[in-house]
């Protein structure tokens, strides 16, 4: 016949009184008693596996920074690819303004030196060229000059982004003068004899 396990020394309800707990020493009972608590109510075996949480097993400090630094850095991003796809667009546009309005000034200019060469006298049509970042616009001389007189040469600024186009005519009753502006908008502008500045080439 096997005996009977002993139980290990413990506290565990009072076996005369079911309001307290008496100390088992592991042989007897001996005369320690305490009230019953709710912790004590399922005996020894029950409060040893009631033991505090062990601390979660968390996250080394090391992937912690590395995903705070992670997440920063995917928030950059995203707000950088969102600034670059609203401003971006404005900001083309805003250049395709600015070279159109070059390309307005420059067929402004050339118009009014023709306009003028044809208003003061007149000769040979005018010749353009573009030469060092300048247009080269040679006048006359007029009909009424001397023999010996020397055509006039006048140079002009190439506004940045902007190219000749080209000129007819060879009368001031009709000419005209056009560039273009290859990032702008309208791109084309001419000057005519009815109109300083339009769009369009000649």
């Amino acid at each position: 016949m096997t005996e009977k396990p002993v139980p290990p020394a413990g506290w565990y309800n009072d076996p005369s009184d079911p309001t307290l707990q008496r100390y088992w020493d592991g042989a007897a009972w001996t005369q320690q008693v305490a009230p019953l608590t709710p912790t004590s109510l399922a005996g020894p075996e029950a409060q040893a596996a009631v033991e505090p949480p062990s601390p979660a097993a968390g996250l080394r400090p090391g992937v912690v920074v590395g995903l705070v630094v992670g997440s920063i850095v995917a928030l950059v991003l995203v707000i950088a690819a969102l600034l670059a796809f609203v401003v971006n667009p404005m900001a083309e546009a805003e250049r395709a303004r600015e070279a159109d309005a070059a390309a307005q000034r420059d067929a402004a200019a050339l118009g009014h030196e023709i306009a003028w060469y044809w208003a003061t006298g007149g000769g040979p049509p005018p010749e353009i060229s573009v030469k060092d970042g300048y247009y080269v616009v040679v006048t006359g001389p007029d009909f009424y000059a001397e023999p010996d007189a020397l055509p006039t040469v006048t140079r002009i600024p190439v506004s940045p982004g902007v190219e000749f186009g080209g000129n007819t005519g060879a009368s001031g009753n009709l000419w005209c003068v056009w560039v273009t502006a290859p990032n702008g908008e309208v791109r084309d502008y001419k000057s005519t004899t009815l109109r300083p500045v339009d769009e369009g080439s000649c």
